[in-house]
């Protein structure tokens, strides 16, 4: 996963559990969803480029006055190679407060709701982290997600060794060899953001 200090600072900082009601009017989330050639893709190429990859992109959007369109604070984006035995949702980047000079609370907090928006996606296929390599700085965000954010129910599996180009070797990055679900029967963040009509849908059937 590509992140950089100051992303991680703010993904960290902002570990507390904003609630779907504390979005402002000026606030919503787009998801857009395709597929593309891996002879096509920047970060997956090679003997299989002609199967498909799925693209899901999850980003935060907030209406700042005096501009003539929303402004992008926040984004998750995710792939699957179905086909594979690796055909888990993998996070390539994430990132908040994308743009320094659009203020307010809306940017505050927006991490784990994203992720949990994800995680929702990822459905039964399950999240794990980038197959093309990782930090430890990613690591302590795996770790806050997840032992701080509060009313989630998340679900963590051990990742098959053979699969996913894990080789377990750095065992130092734990998160590098788990699976992560939203556990069934769990409250759904998107049904509640539908609710409030702050998410809006591209190439979902």
């Amino acid at each position: 996963m590509k992140i950089n200090r100051r992303q991680l600072r703010s993904l960290i900082k902002e570990m507390a559990a904003k609630q779907p009601g504390e979005l402002s009017d000026r606030f919503y989330w787009e998801v857009k969803k395709w597929s593309a050639k891996l002879s096509d893709e920047d970060e997956w190429d090679g003997h299989d480029g002609d199967k498909t990859v799925n693209n899901v992109l999850i980003a935060g959007y907030v209406h700042a006055d005096g501009r003539s369109r929303p402004s992008r604070v926040a984004g998750i984006f995710i792939k699957q190679k179905p086909w594979s035995e690796c055909n888990h949702w993998e996070v390539k980047n994430a990132s908040v407060s994308r743009y320094s000079d659009v203020f307010g609370d809306d940017l505050v907090d927006l991490g784990p709701m994203m992720y949990d928006i994800a995680m929702e996606i990822a459905g039964d296929d399950g999240m794990i982290s980038d197959s093309d390599g990782t930090s430890g700085d990613a690591q302590r965000v795996w770790d806050f997600y997840l032992t701080n954010r509060v009313g989630v129910d998340v679900e963590v599996l051990d990742l098959d060794m053979t699969t996913c180009g894990r080789d377990g070797s750095s065992p130092d990055l734990v998160f590098k060899n788990k699976v992560y679900y939203k556990k069934a029967g769990s409250s759904s963040i998107i049904g509640k953001l539908k609710d409030l009509d702050k998410i809006k849908f591209e190439n979902f059937n």
